[in-house]
């Protein structure tokens, strides 16, 4: 298919798409009016000594709210509000509510050959009086509901599209970091790769798996905000069983579990930035003995996981130059806000990070 003809596809499907969703809007408006006319008949009917029909009475409310109310909520919601009430133009909003209030009440008494005055509390000796004091009551009733109604529309427009961005910045917060997974550890796995199958020894093979499912999952498992814990499990176990073949077996590593019956879900791709850290700074150009650490405890709603390694170089959370470390921070802000703590500790060479999210 030629992109021009694509770009044509896709623009008609946008169109269709805002069409129904016009569409949609238009027939939920219809629908309030209708509902508001037919209860307000119908309460005038039970009020009415006189017999009419309700339908008499409905066909008549119709004709006059479309005359009279619709034109206010509709100047309210799409002039006062927008141009004035959102600007903090409150004064001149007030002003505009009040001669609206003192102008549009009469009405139906010039359009009582079209409604029934009645109907909406009104009568020829009406005119005789120089303010409506229950007209401009319900006008500002009108007014002020319709204003209620738009804001509280614009708010959760407004909240929808907060949210649509966070979604937006997660994904793009996950891909980033997805690409930012060590790529020197895969280039240092695959060198050390083709060293083993020099060398044609039986790790090879080991390692080919590991690192293909190490890949997998980041491409094709992480794309959802939320992963089963034992997945990132296996990914750490992985991850861990590569590092120990390219040192050698040099660094003692622990990794301790105690997993709950229920296989809780995480954001995926945090914990290994806190193991790729360990090994980086701890493991990477140690000289002596070095080790790494790890517990991991997960309840039905709660989930801990600390880690220790000796440093071989001193690093932070917070020093400059961490973009993963603070990526992983700022992806535990945007998914749990205040439902987790991070504690990082340096002391006597040893440097703990211990993190606890509550999953409830």
């Amino acid at each position: 298919m030629k992109p021009d003809i694509i770009a044509t596809t896709m623009d008609d499907k946008v169109t269709m798409s805002k069409n129904k969703r016009r569409l949609r809007a238009i027939g939920l408006h219809v629908f309030s009016w209708l509902c508001m006319t037919l209860l307000i008949s119908y309460g005038i009917s039970l009020s009415r000594e006189e017999e009419r029909s309700l339908l008499s009475l409905f066909v008549q409310g119709a004709i006059g709210i479309v005359l009279l109310l619709v034109p206010i909520a509709y100047f309210t919601t799409l002039v006062l509000v927008p141009r004035l009430f959102m600007k903090r133009r409150y004064w001149q909003f007030a002003l505009s509510v009040v001669v609206i209030a003192f102008v549009w009440p009469p009405l139906p008494i010039y359009l009582g050959n079209v409604i029934d005055v009645e109907y909406f509390g009104a009568g020829p000796e009406d005119l005789d009086e120089p303010f409506d004091r229950v007209g401009a009551f319900v006008m500002m009733a009108i007014m002020g509901v319709s204003t209620l109604v738009n804001m509280t529309w614009r708010s959760i427009r407004q909240q929808g599209k907060v949210d649509k961005m966070e979604n937006e910045r997660l994904v793009t917060e996950l891909a980033l970091l997805r690409n930012q997974i060590s790529p020197h550890f895969f280039f240092n796995t695959l060198n050390n790769l083709y060293a083993l199958s020099l060398e044609q020894s039986q790790e090879t093979p080991k390692v080919i798996l590991k690192l293909s499912e190490m890949m997998r999952y980041t491409i094709y498992e992480c794309n959802d905000t939320h992963v089963p814990v034992s997945k990132e499990v296996k990914y750490l176990e992985n991850y861990i069983d590569l590092q120990q073949i390219r040192h050698h077996h040099k660094a003692k590593i622990e990794f301790l579990k105690y997993l709950g019956e229920k296989d809780v879900e995480i954001c995926p791709l945090v914990l290994i930035v806190f193991l790729e850290n360990a090994f980086k700074h701890g493991v990477d150009g140690a000289e002596g003995d070095a080790f790494v650490r790890l517990q991991l405890e997960t309840t039905d709603n709660m989930l801990r996981f600390r880690i220790e390694n000796s440093m071989a170089q001193a690093r932070s959370l917070d020093e400059p130059g961490g973009i993963g470390l603070e990526n992983a921070r700022k992806r535990l802000d945007l998914v749990y806000g205040n439902q987790y703590s991070l504690e990082v500790t340096e002391a006597h060479d040893i440097f703990c990070v211990d993190l606890m999210i509550d999953l409830t």
